[in-house]
């Protein structure tokens, strides 16, 4: 085969759209599995989730007032705020999230 015939071959088959064959129900049951394991984290494993993150939030904030010199210890405030700052950003991302994607993978 010559270069050009390889590459009249090569362009064909990249224009033929792709070919996916998936089981029959496949997306049915990643569905199914997505809204078991929404189901089994109820709000009070919410509520043991969260104060188990601030509980571990918290004990490094007082490991680094214990254990920081006094130049990291005036920097504490700047860190917090950019802690909230970045703390309300993902809440943010969280919210589109629920909000823009997991409505409409429901409605498929």
């Amino acid at each position: 085969m010559r270069q050009d015939e390889i590459d009249q071959k090569l362009e064909e088959a990249l224009k033929r759209p792709l070919e996916v064959s998936m089981p029959a129900g496949f997306s049915d049951r990643v569905l199914t599995k997505i809204h078991q394991r929404e189901a089994a984290m109820d709000s009070s494993m919410k509520w043991v989730y969260g104060l188990a993150m601030s509980g571990f939030l918290l004990s490094g904030l007082i490991c680094l007032v214990i254990f920081a010199d006094k130049d990291s210890l005036a920097l504490l405030p700047e860190m917090g705020l950019w802690g909230l700052l970045i703390g309300v950003m993902v809440m943010v991302f969280q919210w589109l999230d629920h909000k823009l994607v997991r409505k409409k993978t429901q409605l498929i």
